[in-house]
C-alpha cells in the first residue's frame, strides 16, 4: 500500500479538508505550505497527528529530492514545481485540483506587428466559454471559491501568456510564445489552436553543422537547424540574421526558424567561418572542434590537431640529455648505465613471479622500460617485489633480475626487429615535434608580469586568497584569454605552467583559477584534472570546499575504485591492449592531397548533414567511382578503441556532459586514451605535472594528445633530472614553442655537457636563466620565502658539524655508532670492497650500499623483519640497539613534551613498519603510515584512505607521530598540524626531500617548523649518513632559473670516501 493509500484509507477527502492545518498561499512568487509551529514541533519529534506525520514526511521528501525550499514550520515551492506535484502529493497537502476543462487560443494581429496580442480562453466541461479569471502563480482562480493549481502543461500555458503580454512584442518573441503553446498542445495539453494548424515553427534546441564541397575542394560551412529543411534554402535565407540581434526568426519557405541568443550566437559563430580553404580542409574533417566553437555548435567529439591517428607505440626523442642516473660505485661504472634514477613511484603489493619468468608479465620494450624505473625505485626502498601489469615480481636477488632484464631486453629488441610495426602497445600517434616542429605554431612569449585586470569576485570563494594567489589567479586568467602579447590571426595561447614552490597553494588557484576561466568565456565544456592517485580525493573536496555556489553539476572519480566502472562500457578493458582495426597505424584523416568525397565525412559531420548532402548543388565538385572510396573503406579512417561512454550516443549517461570536472590519475589518462583525448576538454589541469616529464611515456603522449581550449601544467619541481623534461613540459602546453626536440637539445643541453667540469656548475646556471627569460610570462614560479611574508620560520636542525650550508648544528641529534650496529655496518663495507675489486658487476655494488644503509638505520634489518618486543620498556631497549634510532626517540620526546606533532620520513618499508610498531607501544599512539599501499580513494567507507588519515592525524590534539614515504610526500599533501619533520632516512635527490619537508612547511601553518636530519657517524672515516648528507647540502638551485636539482651520483659518493677499505680489515 503507498504512502497516499494509506492517506485516503484514514482520511476521506471531506475529512481531510475538516482535519488539516497546512496552509497554503501565493507568496514570493511560489506557493508556501505551513504548519501550525506547534504541529511543526511536534512532527519534528516524531509525535502529532497520523495526518500530520504523513503530511511531514511528504515535505521531508521533496525537500531530499530538491524540489522544495525549507521554510520555518513548512516549505516552499517554485511555481513549476508546485504545479508539477503529483496527484498524491496534491491529495496529501489538500491542494485543488488542476483545471478540469479545456483551452483556447485566440489571436489578433500580426507577428511582424508589436500590436500581436494572445489570449487564452477557459473552456469549461459544460462547454461553457470562460474569458475571465485571475492566474496569480501558480494557482488559476475563477472566483473566490474556486481555485485551481494547473497542471505542468496548463499552467505553462498560462505562464507563455502572462509572459509574452510583458515581451516587446518583437517578432520573435511573438513567434516564441505561439510555439510553446504549441508545443504544450503536442505534448498532451487540451488547447484549441486550429488557426495554427498550418503554422511551422522550428526553435532547435542546438545547431549543427551543414558542410557543402565547392568545385575548387574547399569547403562552404552552414548553419543545420534540424531535419526537414533544405540547406539550400536555407543558405539564401542567412542574410536576414543580425549579427547585434539577441534573438530572431528566420524564414525558410513555410517555416519559421526561432533562434534565442545562444543558437544564434551559434550560427554566426558558422557564418562567420563559413570557407574552409583546399589547404585546411583534412584539419577540418579531422578536428571540426578546433576550427569551431564546440560550445555554441553540435559537433559531437573530435580529437586535437595534434592527434594523427592510432598505431603502436613507438619510441623516440633519442640522444644524450645530461641526465642524472644514479651510478653509485665506480666498479659498477661499466653497468652502471643501466640503473635508472631510483626512488619515484613504486608500489608494493602480493603475487610472485620469479625473475627468470618475467617475460610472463613484460611483452614488449615500453612496458619493460618503465619495470627498469620500478625496480631501481624498489631497490632503493630494500623491497622484495615490484608491480607490474598487475603481477608482483621477486626482486630479492638484485644480481639475478638485473641479469633477467638484460636477457628480456635483447629478446624484446631481437623481437622488435623481426615483427612488424604492429606489435606491442597501441597508442595515439601524435605529431611528435622530434627531429622537427611539425606541429605548433611560434609566437612570441607572454611578457613574465602579464594579469588580467578583469574584475573577480572573490567572495564567491571560501576564503580570500593570499596577495600572490590573486597574482597567480589573474596570471592563468590573462593567458587563458589570450591577453597581453599581440598574436597572429592563427596563434593562440594553448596553455601555461604553474611552478611555485611547494606549499603556495597552487591546488587553491587551481580551482578557482577554473572557475574564473568558465565564468569569462563563458564556457560549459567538461574540465579534466588529471593528479596523483593520492589527490585525488583532497581534489575534490578541496572544489566543493572552495566553490560557495556550485559550479559543476556533478563531479567525476574517473578510477577503478570509484567511478570508472559506471563509464566503462561494458565487456570493454583497457584502450591501450585493444586491437587496432587495420594491421598498420591509422590516421585520422588523409593528407591534403587526397581529398575524402562525401561519403568520407566522419560521422561527427555526416549526423548533422543528412539534408545538405541530399541537397548537394549540381557544381558541387564530383568524382568518379574509381577515385572514390567505398563505404567500407571510409569507416576504415579512424577506429580508436574507446572504451568509455563519452559522445552524445551516450545522451545522460555520459562521461563528457556540460558542467562536469572529471577527476582522473595519469595511470587513467594512459589506459583510457583515446576516450579522453576524443573530448572536446574546456580546460584539463595536470597537477604534479612532473609526471608527464618524460616524452617517451604512454601517458605523457596521451596528455599531448587531449583536446582542450587551455592546459595547465603544476608542479613545484618543472625539471628534476634534465632540461629534456621542462622541453617535454612545454611541449605539452604549448607545443612548437621551444622548437623540436632536437633543436632544443642542441640550444640548451649540449652546451651543458660539454662544458668543463670546472665551469659546469656556471654554464648550467646561465643557460638556465637564458632558458627562464625565453618562457616569460607562459610560467609563473614564485617561492614561500618571498611571497608568505608571515610564514612561520624553518629550522634545518644537523647532527653533520663539519657540513655547509643554512642550518643549526645541533651535537644531541648526532651520534658515533657503536657495538653490534658499528659491527655489522664495517662488515659489509669490508665485504662489498671484495666483491667491488673482484668486478663483480653493479648488482654487487647496489646490494652494498643497501646494505650499508640499513646497517646505518638498525642492524637487525640486514636479517629481514626482526621480531619485535611486546612493552615499552623492552621496545625502547630494542630500538636502542642503534644509535640513529636512539636519537629518533630522543626527538619524539621532546615533541612530546611540548605537546606537538612530527612526521617521520622513511623510504624503506620494513623500517616504517618497525618505526611505527615502535612509537605505537613506546608512547601509546596510533601511528599512521602514508606510502604506496594506502589507497587515495576507497569504495568502502570504512576503509582508511590517505585523505582520511591525514584528516584525523590533524584534528587529534596533541602529540603524534605520522610516518610518510618521502615518495608518497612529494605529491600535494598537507600536514600542518604537524610543525616537526625527522628525516630519518633520506631520499637522494634534493627536490624530493625538499618537498617532504614542505607538507608541513606551507599556508596554514601556525608554529615554527623544526626539520631535524640525525646523522650516524663512525670513528674512523666518514660514514653513509656524513656522505650522504655532504653531498645533498652541495647541490644547488636558483631562484629564478631552470636548472636540475641534481640527483647524487654513483661516481660521487663512491669517491667521497664511503667505502674505505680498513687497515685492520
Amino acid at each position: 500500500m503507498g504512502l497516499t493509500d494509506l492517506v485516503k484509507n484514514l482520511f476521506s477527502k471531506e475529512q481531510l479538508v475538516e482535519s488539516s492545518q497546512l496552509s497554503y498561499q501565493v507568496q514570493d512568487q511560489g506557493l508556501t505550505l505551513q504548519f501550525p509551529e506547534q504541529d511543526w514541533e511536534q512532527a519534528k519529534r516524531g509525535a502529532g497527528t497520523d495526518l500530520v506525520l504523513h503530511q511531514f514526511l511528504r515535505m521531508q521528501m521533496l525537500l531530499e529530492e530538491g524540489i522544495a525550499q525549507d521554510l520555518p514550520c513548512g516549505i516552499f515551492l517554485a511555481p513549476a514545481d508546485a504545479a508539477a506535484l503529483d496527484a498524491d502529493s496534491r491529495y496529501i497537502f489538500n491542494l485543488p485540483a488542476p483545471w478540469p476543462g479545456a483551452m483556447q487560443l485566440q489571436i489578433s494581429g500580426r507577428s511582424t506587428e508589436d500590436s500581436f496580442a494572445l489570449q487564452l480562453n477557459l473552456r469549461s466541461q459544460d462547454d461553457e466559454l470562460i474569458r475571465y479569471y485571475q492566474f496569480d502563480s501558480p494557482l488559476l482562480q475563477l472566483s473566490e471559491s474556486e481555485i485551481y493549481l494547473p497542471d505542468a502543461l496548463q499552467w505553462d500555458a498560462l505562464n507563455t501568456i502572462a509572459e509574452h503580454q510583458h515581451s516587446p512584442h518583437q517578432e520573435y518573441d511573438n513567434l516564441a510564445a505561439v510555439n510553446r503553446l504549441i508545443s504544450a498542445s503536442k505534448a498532451g495539453l487540451d488547447l484549441d489552436c486550429a488557426a495554427f494548424n498550418d503554422f511551422q515553427v522550428c526553435a532547435p534546441d542546438k545547431v549543427g553543422l551543414a558542410v557543402e564541397v565547392q568545385a575548387d575542394g574547399s569547403l562552404e560551412l552552414m548553419p543545420s537547424f534540424g531535419e526537414g529543411l533544405d540547406q539550400t534554402l536555407v543558405a539564401k535565407r542567412l542574410g536576414q540574421l543580425h549579427p547585434d540581434g539577441k534573438a530572431q526568426s528566420l524564414r525558410v519557405g513555410k517555416q519559421l526558424i526561432l533562434l534565442d541568443e545562444p543558437r544564434l550566437k551559434a550560427a554566426h559563430e558558422i557564418i562567420q567561418k563559413r570557407y574552409i580553404p583546399l589547404s585546411q580542409r583534412s584539419k577540418f574533417f579531422a578536428a571540426p572542434g578546433s576550427f569551431l566553437d564546440a560550445d555554441l555548435i553540435h559537433l559531437d567529439n573530435g580529437f586535437s590537431l595534434r592527434v594523427k591517428g592510432a598505431g603502436p607505440f613507438q619510441q623516440a626523442y633519442f640522444g644524450e640529455t645530461g641526465g642524472n642516473e644514479i651510478q653509485w660505485f665506480q666498479a659498477g661504472a661499466a653497468a652502471g648505465t643501466e640503473m635508472d634514477a631510483l626512488i619515484e613511484n613504486w608500489e608494493d603489493s602480493p603475487a610472485l613471479v620469479a625473475p627468470e619468468a618475467l617475460s610472463e608479465v613484460i611483452s614488449d620494450l615500453p612496458t619493460l622500460a618503465d619495470f627498469r624505473q620500478s625496480l631501481a625505485d624498489a631497490q632503493q626502498t630494500n623491497a622484495s617485489c615490484v608491480h607490474v601489469e598487475g603481477r608482483q615480481v621477486d626482486i630479492s636477488d638484485p644480481v639475478t633480475v638485473l641479469k633477467a632484464v638484460e636477457e628480456l631486453e635483447v629478446e624484446l629488441q631481437n623481437a622488435a626487429e623481426e615483427q612488424t610495426e604492429d606489435t606491442g602497445p597501441i597508442a595515439i600517434d601524435i605529431h611528435l615535434n622530434d627531429m622537427e616542429s611539425d606541429f605548433g605554431e611560434e609566437l612570441q612569449p607572454p611578457p613574465k608580469g602579464i594579469r588580467s585586470s578583469t574584475e573577480i569576485d572573490f567572495a564567491e570563494y571560501s576564503r580570500t586568497p593570499f596577495p600572490h594567489q590573486v597574482e597567480g589567479i589573474r596570471w592563468m586568467l590573462a593567458l587563458a584569454q589570450n591577453q597581453g602579447q599581440p598574436l597572429g590571426p592563427k596563434q593562440k595561447v594553448e596553455g601555461a605552467l604553474l611552478a611555485d614552490d611547494m606549499g603556495l597553494g597552487k591546488t587553491y588557484m587551481t580551482i578557482v583559477g577554473i572557475r574564473e576561466i568558465l565564468l569569462h568565456t563563458q564556457s560549459e565544456k567538461p574540465v579534466l584534472v588529471v593528479a596523483p592517485l593520492s589527490l585525488l580525493e583532497n581534489w575534490k573536496r578541496e572544489v566543493e570546499d572552495t566553490y560557495k555556489t556550485p559550479l559543476f553539476e556533478r563531479i567525476i572519480t574517473l578510477q577503478s575504485d570509484g567511478d570508472l566502472p559506471q563509464y566503462r562500457i561494458e565487456g570493454m578493458g583497457v584502450e591501450t591492449k585493444a586491437p587496432l582495426q587495420e594491421e598498420t597505424a591509422t590516421p585520422i584523416a588523409e593528407p591534403d592531397t587526397d581529398i575524402p568525397p562525401w561519403e568520407d565525412l566522419p560521422e561527427i559531420l555526416q549526423e548533422n548533414t543528412s539534408t545538405a548532402v541530399e541537397n548537394e548543388p549540381q557544381e558541387t565538385a564530383t568524382t568518379t567511382e574509381t577515385e572514390t572510396e567505398t563505404e567500407a573503406e571510409a569507416e576504415q579512417d579512424f577506429y580508436p578503441p574507446c572504451s568509455l561512454k563519452v559522445g552524445l550516443i551516450w545522451e545522460e549517461q555520459r562521461l563528457d556532459l556540460p558542467r562536469t570536472l572529471v577527476l582522473t590519475t595519469f595511470q587513467t589518462l594512459r589506459d583510457y586514451q583515446f576516450s579522453l583525448a576524443s573530448v572536446n576538454w574546456s580546460i584539463a589541469a595536470f597537477d604534479e605535472a612532473q609526471n608527464i616529464k618524460s616524452p617517451n611515456t604512454l601517458q605523457t603522449r596521451a596528455a599531448k594528445a587531449l583536446n582542450a581550449d587551455f592546459k595547465l601544467l603544476m608542479t613545484g619541481t618543472p625539471v628534476e633530472n634534465h632540461l629534456g623534461e621542462f622541453w617535454c613540459l612545454f611541449d605539452t602546453l604549448q607545443p612548437g614553442f621551444l622548437g623540436s626536440y632536437q633543436e632544443f637539445r642542441q640550444n640548451y643541453i649540449k652546451p651543458i655537457l660539454k662544458a668543463p667540469k670546472e665551469t659546469a656548475q656556471e654554464v648550467r646556471e646561465e643557460i638556465g636563466q637564458a632558458l627562464r627569460d625565453t618562457v616569460g610570462g607562459f610560467m609563473l614560479r614564485r617561492i614561500k620565502e618571498d611571497h608568505l611574508k608571515n610564514l612561520p620560520k624553518k629550522h634545518i636542525i644537523l647532527g653533520d658539524y663539519n657540513a655547509d650550508g643554512d642550518f643549526i648544528f645541533d651535537e644531541r641529534i648526532s651520534c658515533e655508532m657503536a657495538g653490534e650496529q658499528r659491527l655489522r655496518y664495517e662488515e659489509v663495507v669490508d665485504v662489498t670492497i671484495d666483491k667491488m675489486e673482484a668486478q663483480q658487476g653493479v648488482g654487487t655494488a647496489l646490494l652494498g650500499l643497501q646494505q650499508l644503509r640499513d646497517a646505518s638505520l638498525h642492524p637487525t634489518l640486514l636479517q629481514g623483519v626482526p621480531e619485535l618486543p611486546q612493552t615499552p620498556e623492552t621496545m625502547r631497549v630494542f630500538l636502542n640497539q642503534s644509535e640513529k634510532m636512539r636519537l629518533l626517540l630522543d626527538i619524539l620526546d621532546g615533541v612530546r613534551e611540548r605537546e606537538e606533532k612530527a612526521l617521520v620520513f622513511a623510504v624503506n618499508k620494513r623500517l616504517q613498519e618497525m618505526v611505527a610498531l615502535g612509537v605505537s607501544r613506546i608512547y601509546g599512539l596510533s601511528v599512521p603510515i602514508i606510502n604506496g599501499e594506502t589507497k587515495a580513494v576507497s569504495k568502502n567507507p570504512n576503509n582508511p584512505t590517505r585523505q582520511g588519515l591525514i584528516d584525523h592525524f590533524q584534528e587529534q590534539p596533541g602529540f603524534g607521530v605520522m610516518l610518510i614515504s618521502p615518495v608518497a610526500a612529494g605529491v600535494g599533501l598537507t600536514i600542518t598540524a604537524a610543525n616537526n619533520v625527522i628525516h630519518l632516512e633520506r631520499h637522494w635527490n634534493p627536490a624530493k626531500e625538499a618537498q617532504a619537508t614542505d607538507r608541513a612547511y606551507r599556508i596554514g601553518q601556525k608554529k615554527d617548523v623544526n626539520v631535524y636530519i640525525p646523522i650516524l657517524t663512525h670513528p674512523d672515516f666518514d660514514s653513509f649518513d656524513v656522505n650522504l648528507n655532504r653531498l645533498l647540502s652541495g647541490k644547488t638551485s636558483l631562484k629564478d632559473a631552470i636548472i636540475v636539482q641534481e640527483e647524487i651520483k654513483t661516481e660521487e659518493l663512491a669517491g667521497s670516501g664511503v667505502f674505505q677499505k680498513r687497515e685492520s680489515a
